[in-house]
């Protein structure tokens, strides 16, 4: 029994001390590659320049002339590329792995894609894209994985059409781009997951389709935004928005508009206008998030059908949650909210008539709820008729709902 017990402590203190040895850098290059990024062909760049033996446009085209699936591998230096480099199209697929330091610097491009992706299956990691007037990565095929990469100072960071359908970005950085990701009329199937998005003038991500184009999905999961313009833009495109945080945006935290779209567990905070606006949306879900210290609005809902705001937690904004207009054929819900402590009122309809019911509404600088009829600017006036059930009121300026009319 002891040489048993000796024979074990033995083997699992070899198993520890072979891992510890898998975890030397020295000895990275030994660990298998992960399933996306095997490849059977290797072609390493070794020269910086934009042409020539060792050049990374030479290994796109022995990529793209390989029998099978090829990888490129990137030195740990800025390769400044002068003019257009030829797209990946292996129909097998093309590995771009970088190594630290490794950067695709496209400021001598006048417009167009640094990368231009075309093969299906590709994956791209480990790399920087810089400065690039136009797209820093264009993906037109399915099935390709982005990750760990960063892109600074482009048009647009990445940009997916229709075509890239299963598209994952995973763990990567965008900063200071137009756009941080556009995905383009259809594309379906996309999971942005982990990444970090930063000052974007337009949107960290920006995701429309057309009304025909189908019910693509989109999944955004555990991001980061901080100081765009616009954090997250989904329109017709069924988004699933889960446990993000956006802050210190400018035009609007979360813009949604048309159906299926869910928001859940998301931080919303100190933008200088509304935290979440879903406008024109139907059969939306926005429930567990916490919208606070947002200039304007926590909660905005506009011309919303058969909408559910539930269990926020909306605290500290200029007004908690407003409704505007709606079908009282198809009312939305607001339903089960902690409402607290905003500037002016908790809860503010004009011209619709949602479900209001179990709320708790305390400490607002205005009405607890208030109630506009709307007058539009030719004297059409649409009434505000929201059914009001179980809400708790406590400590606003003014407790009992106050009735109003709004003009434009």
């Amino acid at each position: 029994m002891a040489l048993g017990r000796r024979t074990s402590v033995g083997g699992a203190a070899v198993a520890f001390l072979g891992l510890c040895v898998l975890t030397l850098p020295w000895l990275a290059e030994l660990r298998p590659a992960p399933l996306p990024d095997r490849a059977q062909d290797e072609y390493r760049v070794t020269t910086t320049g934009d042409g020539g033996l060792g050049s990374l446009r030479e290994a796109i085209v022995a990529a793209n002339r390989a029998p099978q699936r090829a990888r490129i591998v990137l030195p740990p230096l800025s390769i400044r590329i002068e003019t257009p480099l030829p797209p990946l199209v292996n129909p097998a697929g093309v590995v771009v792995q970088g190594r630290s330091g490794s950067e695709i610097d496209a400021s001598a491009l006048g417009g167009g894609p640094a990368l231009d992706v075309i093969a299906p299956g590709s994956s791209l990691r480990g790399f920087h894209v810089v400065r690039g007037a136009g797209q820093g990565i264009l993906v037109r095929s399915p099935h390709v994985h982005v990750e760990d990469l960063v892109f600074i100072a482009c048009g647009t960071g990445l940009h997916a059409l229709g075509e890239a359908h299963d598209l994952r970005v995973t763990g990567s950085r965008f900063e200071a781009n137009g756009v941080g990701v556009t995905l383009e009329d259809g594309v379906g199937g996309v999971r942005i997951v982990d990444n970090l998005f930063r000052a974007h003038r337009r949107a960290g991500l920006w995701a429309v389709s057309s009304q025909d184009a189908g019910r693509p999905e989109l999944v955004v999961l555990r991001n980061r935004f901080e100081g765009d313009a616009i954090g997250i833009v989904a329109m017709n495109v069924r988004a699933r928005i889960e446990d993000n945080h956006i802050s210190g945006f400018g035009e609007a935290g979360v813009f949604v508009s048309g159906p299926g779209n869910a928001l859940r567990g998301n931080r919303i905070r100190t933008g200088r206008t509304y935290g979440i606006c879903a406008v024109s949306s139907e059969a939306t879900l926005i429930e567990g998030n916490e919208a606070d210290h947002n200039r304007a609005v926590g909660i905005l809902l506009k011309n919303t059908f058969s909408t559910l705001v539930k269990a926020n937690r909306v605290y500290s904004n200029g007004f908690g949650i407003v409704v505007v207009f709606g079908d009282p054929l198809r009312p939305s819900r607001v339903a089960e909210n902690l409402v607290w402590q905003q500037s002016f009122d908790g809860m503010y309809v004009i011209g619709g008539s949602p479900f209001v019911t179990g709320n708790q509404v305390r400490a607002s600088g205005g009405a607890g709820i208030r109630i506009d009829d709307f007058e539009g600017a030719r004297g059409a006036v649409r009434l505000a008729q929201p059914l009001l059930t179980d809400n708790v009121l406590e400590r606003n300026l003014f407790d009992d709902p106050k009735r109003g009319r709004y003009v434009e």
